[in-house]
């Protein structure tokens, strides 16, 4: 298992986490001889880590080490369309106080970073957005601005007339 990794390249530590799994998964399933494995027995022990509150991405780990596993075993791919998997869970976004976001704004050392906090505010923009925006997205007769987001994410928001003078000396001077 572990020199058919290497071959496809794996990274390493993945290698060494799916061996993990499949030393786990031949543990629980000691009464088993190997050669008898059998997919039900690769979901009744995926079940188990579902049922002990294991997340997702392990859960996940644990389903790809069972499929490279199951194809040394018997040359023949693993089937688990079937195995119901627990939602990843996805944290709540912290979301700052309109005076929250003042107070940093008025301590901001320069008018640039202030500037950026005030739009990335005022637009909704996301850090990763706000740092790739470019001075062609920008239209300031209109007050809007092209956000080319992540894949789905591409839009077009509005600006706030605030906002204008500034982004005028901003990028007036670069």
């Amino acid at each position: 298992m572990r020199g058919q990794m290497k071959l496809c390249g794996y990274n390493p530590l993945t290698i060494k986490a799916y061996i993990r799994q499949a030393q786990s998964f031949i543990r629980f399933n000691s009464k088993t001889d190997l050669g008898d494995v059998t997919e039900r027995n690769i979901q009744y022990y995926l079940n188990h880590l579902i049922e002990n509150g294991f997340s997702r991405s392990t859960i996940d780990q644990a389903a790809k080490a069972m499929e490279i596993l199951y194809y040394e075993l018997f040359k023949k791919s693993l089937n688990l369309s079937e195995l119901k998997r627990p939602q990843k869970r996805r944290p709540i976004p912290v979301v700052l106080t309109s005076s929250e976001v003042k107070l940093i704004a008025c301590n901001s050392k320069t008018i640039r970073n202030r500037l950026m906090i005030e739009l990335a505010y005022s637009a909704g923009l996301r850090v990763s957005e706000l740092v790739e925006i470019k001075k062609e997205h920008l239209n300031l007769d209109k007050l809007t601005l092209y956000v080319s987001g992540f894949e789905k994410n591409r839009r077009t928001v509005f600006l706030s007339k605030h906002l204008k003078d500034s982004l005028v000396k901003q990028v007036g001077t670069k």
